[in-house]
């Protein structure tokens, strides 16, 4: 049988895209393609590259060279990039506790799927269980209050490294509990704000900014006000129960939960 691209809506990608998926797709073992990266977001521009991810039977993968697993082309009109990865390697993916192993695959493009397999597995890794969110939940909102109660201090000490290093905690947590709220797995840091917007979470981008900006006790109390009120229009009045005293919480389940995420 002849292994053809399934590319998805053709025209939103360059000629040359569907020209090297086609060529991608004939190599012996490709059993699929995937288009991730900024691409497959839609916030991609002049600098950003085509990541493509070629998923290997394991039999071919085993015998590539090390040089030959990340490859970046120049094609006219963009540049791409191709990883290759083993389909051993990508069935592990939905079992990872990491969200860079996860976050990629929310909005990833199936260019080529020579069985299936890729679309089953996408939808596996993508998906965020129920009692996986809620313990998310509950390690970020502590984690935010955990720093937020300690700026006042720092303000006072005229600590301004810790400070600003301290801002940056507060923000990645609120950010984390923006994305997490909706099951969404986080990004990586340098796109959160582009995911924040890109789930109509201006207000709270903002109040994040502003924290960053001028950081001190009260705009951090104006960025916990603004993330409350987010967690309530996603449904998650239950967590808000007894968040002042979550930053003195230091009980086995949290340190059970950061540890599983690697946050210790």
């Amino acid at each position: 049988m002849e292994n053809k691209p399934c590319l998805d809506e053709p025209g939103e990608y360059p000629p040359a895209i569907r020209v090297l998926t086609g060529q991608l797709a004939a190599d012996r073992g490709s059993a699929g393609i995937v288009l991730v990266g900024s691409a497959s977001r839609g916030q991609n521009d002049k600098h950003s590259d085509y990541d493509l991810q070629l998923i290997s039977d394991d039999a071919v993968f085993s015998l590539l060279k090390t040089e030959e697993l990340l490859e970046t082309r120049e094609l006219p009109a963009c540049r791409v990039e191709i990883q290759r990865t083993s389909t051993g390697d990508f069935l592990s993916l939905k079992r990872s506790p990491r969200d860079c192993d996860h976050w990629p695959y929310q909005s990833a493009r199936i260019l080529y799927d020579r069985d299936g397999m890729v679309s089953r597995e996408i939808e596996l890794i993508r998906a965020m269980a129920p009692e996986l969110q809620a313990s998310r939940l509950r390690l970020h909102l502590f984690e935010f209050y955990f720093y937020a109660n300690r700026m006042q201090a720092l303000v006072d000490r005229k600590d301004r490294l810790n400070l600003l290093l301290v801002s940056g905690q507060i923000a990645q947590s609120a950010a984390a509990l923006a994305l997490v709220s909706r099951g969404k797995w986080p990004p990586l840091l340098h796109w959160s704000a582009q995911e924040l917007r890109g789930e109509q979470k201006g207000a709270l981008a903002l109040a994040v900014e502003n924290m960053l900006n001028s950081p001190g006790p009260e705009r951090v109390e104006a960025l916990k006000l603004a993330l409350l009120e987010d967690l309530c229009a996603d449904g998650h009045e239950e967590l808000l129960t007894d968040v002042s005293g979550m930053a003195r919480v230091s009980s086995p389940y949290f340190r059970s939960v950061r540890e599983s995420f690697g946050r210790l």
